[in-house]
């Protein structure tokens, strides 16, 4: 029996491993239709969106609140909102994201971290330039990034897009920023098998603010995001923690049952 609970014990502790700790989400299906501002539901945020009136709505598709971007304005912080406590390495960003009208090259929509000219990712069509078809894109710092190579996207199409923020061994401040389009469960938990990696010295170390800027999308273009989700890894510390006490558990069960 000890046995049986204690293999029991190891296969939760390694299920946990894997797992990612949730920090906040919105799915913004508690809003009715119309202007995000000061919209204040989902979990883990630290303040209601703060939003910019002619930039963004929310729009109901068959039942399903989508926060919706759209407009020819060049809108640095088109949406914020505060996370309910900073975040300091190890961060995962994931949304369900869809556009309507017609891509050019450089139509922009991306969610950042700590401020619009912190890391990104999200959408600069065609590589920005026109030099590619690939349409989504990350990056730490600058104004390129690496892109997604099969992500030419296609209208009225969801994807889910996954990005893992991270800070290499030799720095102290985010450097890296992978991105996966459509992931499998495995790529999700493992955060391995990323379709790019962006790499370069952003210089922030921690951040409590998200936001989107928006740029350069023409009259008839919407690009909608749904499920947003941040997350982080759990600390190696966090888990031995979790399994010494899953064992402690284990080992007051057997001596309750001697």
């Amino acid at each position: 029996m000890f046995k049986a609970l204690a293999f029991g014990t190891l296969l939760a502790a390694s299920s946990f491993a894997n797992a990612h700790v949730l920090v906040a989400a919105d799915n913004f299906d508690a809003y009715a239709s119309g202007n995000l501002h000061l919209q204040n539901a989902g979990s883990g945020w630290g303040s209601a969106w703060a939003a910019s009136t002619s930039a963004e709505s929310v729009v109901n598709l068959s039942g399903d609140n989508w926060l919706t971007f759209a407009g020819t304005a060049d809108v640095a912080n088109a949406a914020t909102r505060k996370l309910a406590s900073a975040m300091t390495d190890k961060v995962i960003v994931d949304f369900n994201f869809q556009y309507s009208g017609t891509l050019n090259n450089n139509d922009f929509l991306a969610l950042w971290f700590g401020s619009s000219t912190g890391p990104n990712v999200g959408l600069k069509a065609n590589c920005g330039t026109g030099g590619c078809t690939s349409d989504l894109f990350a990056r730490t710092t600058g104004v390129a990034g690496s892109f997604a190579p099969a992500s030419d996207l296609v209208a009225n199409t969801t994807y889910h897009v996954l990005a893992y923020l991270f800070k290499s061994a030799t720095n102290a401040s985010f450097d890296r920023i992978a991105l996966w389009i459509d992931p499998t469960a495995e790529e999700t938990a493992s955060l391995t098998g990323w379709d790019a990696l962006y790499a370069g010295n952003s210089g922030l170390t921690a951040f409590d603010t998200i936001g989107f800027r928006m740029a350069n999308l023409d009259a008839g273009d919407s690009v909608k995001i749904d499920d947003l989700r941040i997350q982080t890894v759990p600390e190696p510390a966090s888990l031995a923690l979790l399994g010494s006490a899953l064992f402690g558990i284990a080992a007051l069960r057997r001596k309750r049952q001697a």
